[in-house]
């Protein structure tokens, strides 16, 4: 039985009175038992790519069959009542038309054309089977009763009529047969040329978003909803000293206390400036962004880093150091030393405060003055952390809430929702839509995580912008020439892509599991051991 493409016409077609004809060829080309080796094609489309530019510059075929053995033919179709004046003018009933063979002919002879072209790329040669190929016209509306002269130019042979519908195997064989009266003059047309035109004429294209401009779209529409969050928060609270603000991982608190930390640094002068986090490496990050956003560095006095730097630079300014066998005596030296009044800033900007002890606080609350600007930001998941005002005076009861997720794409912030409890506040997932998420099984995770590794590196991903998440305790020798870390060691950043290993899933709690889905921008891999998939499949429904 032959195949015909497309498998079953669209209802706009079917519908569309204009194409009552073609519809009717179709149907009857559908219903046929024509041969196993030949191939029917509806609304063939081109476009002019030779060098005149002059000819006709596209056009559409309405039916092309190849048969392996017999060849190729193209036909035109025409509806309602056909005729042709003595000028040569075709009729369709009282309406113009085109000379049907003169048409198909030139549908014809650009698909020729493609054809031998095709046939070069592939061989660099113009040795092509000479197989038979010609061009006909079908008027399913009429019959052709009188058979009467059609004169010196056409042929009933060249023509199907509505008659020929009920016996459409026939008439097609008839038209292959023209092919055939002299059997010297035409090789077979052979399935690598028949494989040539089926690719003319059905190509799937698919012209894909690569990840690497993928990662830079998403980033960009990142940090303009991060920046309209800022404006939002920064507008309604405008003039308050003190804020806590709290959020869900990617909801950009970390970007908009920076961004806080910097306009109040540009409205400063000869001021002093703290911003404080736990996570050594995020506070790096945020250094460095700081850094590089400040044009006059002498404008203002400022430190950037993780509370305990700062009281490692505290009690060093004093000669001493943090006892890191005895912290909570070297916290209270450094409470002793900022409650003689003397250390006063007029700006802290303090993030991650789910981690700060009470102790760190009653340090804090002795940096500041009636006029300090003191914003908190800090994570609200109170599955993983128990919620707990800071206790910095005059701060707000209840914390000012961000229920944006604007970080993680929509599919990736939605795997982390099962880890996240907001106390009641509904969030919106408004981060880009990316469905690059997987999760993957495996015996071998070295050889699994090269293996993706590679494949980003291939698709244009920089290696900075690859993090292999593992547990605490997890070798990160294992991943050599691939940036790797543990979950505890990467809380508050990000990455745009993100391969998080779970060895072994009773070696995680809900904490890891969140903090290393919400790391992941744009990619997230999750890979684990065969025995683990099921449970965490339903772990992220």
């Amino acid at each position: 039985m032959s195949s015909i493409y497309p498998s079953e016409l669209p209802k706009e077609i079917l519908n569309d009175p204009y194409r009552r004809a073609e519809v009717k060829l179709f149907t009857a080309l559908n219903n046929s038992k024509l041969f196993s080796t030949t191939n029917i094609y509806y609304s063939a489309s081109w476009i002019n790519k030779g060098t005149n530019k002059n000819r006709q510059r596209d056009g559409e075929c309405d039916f092309i069959l190849t048969d392996k053995d017999y060849g190729i033919i193209f036909i035109e179709v025409k509806g309602g009542e056909i005729s042709k004046d003595e000028n040569n003018q075709w009729y369709s009933g009282k309406k113009e038309i085109k000379n049907p063979i003169q048409q198909c002919n030139k549908n014809m002879y650009f698909f020729m054309d493609e054809y031998k072209r095709r046939w070069k790329d592939k061989h660099l040669n113009d040795n092509y089977p000479s197989f038979f190929y010609d061009s006909y016209a079908f008027f399913p509306d009429v019959n052709y009763k009188n058979k009467e002269y059609l004169g010196a130019a056409y042929d009933k042979s060249k023509f199907g009529f509505r008659d020929n519908l009920d016996s459409i195997e026939e008439k097609i064989l008839s038209f292959f047969l023209e092919g055939r009266k002299n059997k010297d003059q035409f090789e077979k047309l052979g399935q690598e040329s028949q494989d040539i035109f089926h690719e003319m004429f059905t190509k799937p294209i698919n012209f894909k978003l690569s990840l690497l401009d993928e990662i830079k779209d998403n980033n960009l529409a990142i940090s303009k909803l991060t920046t309209e969050q800022y404006e939002i928060l920064e507008g309604s609270h405008q003039g308050w000293k003190a804020l806590w603000c709290e959020g869900p991982a990617g909801s950009g608190k970390t970007i908009i206390a920076i961004k806080k930390f910097l306009k109040e640094y540009n409205n400063l002068q000869n001021g002093k400036l703290l911003f404080l986090c736990r996570n050594k490496p995020i506070s790096l990050k945020i250094k460095n962004k700081i850094n590089s956003e400040i044009n006059d560095k002498d404008k203002n006095s400022y430190y950037v880093g993780t509370f305990d730097g700062f009281c490692q630079k505290t009690l060093s300014n004093h000669g001493a150091n943090l006892d890191f066998e005895n912290m909570e005596k070297s916290y209270d030296q450094v409470f002793d030393i900022v409650s003689d009044g003397k250390t006063k800033f007029d700006v802290v900007i303090i993030d991650e405060s789910q981690d700060f002890s009470p102790t760190w606080w009653t340090i804090l609350e002795n940096l500041k003055t009636d006029n300090t600007i003191f914003w908190i930001f800090g994570d609200s998941n109170q599955k993983i952390w128990k919620k707990s005002k800071p206790e910095i005076s005059e701060i707000n009861p209840t914390s000012v809430y961000l229920t944006h997720i604007l970080r993680n794409s929509k599919t990736i912030a939605q795997k982390s929702l099962p880890f996240f409890d907001g106390g009641g506040h509904e969030l919106t997932l408004d981060g880009p839509l990316s469905n690059k998420f997987e999760l993957i099984k495996t015996t071998n995770f070295t050889k699994t995580i090269s293996e993706i590794h590679k494949k980003l590196i291939f698709e244009g991903v920089e290696n900075q912008s690859i993090i292999v998440l593992t547990s605490d305790n997890a070798p990160e020798e294992k991943f050599k020439g691939i940036n790797c870390s543990s979950i505890f060691k990467y809380k508050g950043m990000e990455a745009d892509c993100v391969i998080f290993v779970i060895e072994d899933l009773n070696k995680y709690k809900p904490e890891h599991l969140y903090v290393g889905i919400t790391r992941a921008k744009t990619f997230l891999n999750i890979l684990c051991r065969p025995e683990d998939e099921e449970k965490i499949k339903k772990m992220l429904i």
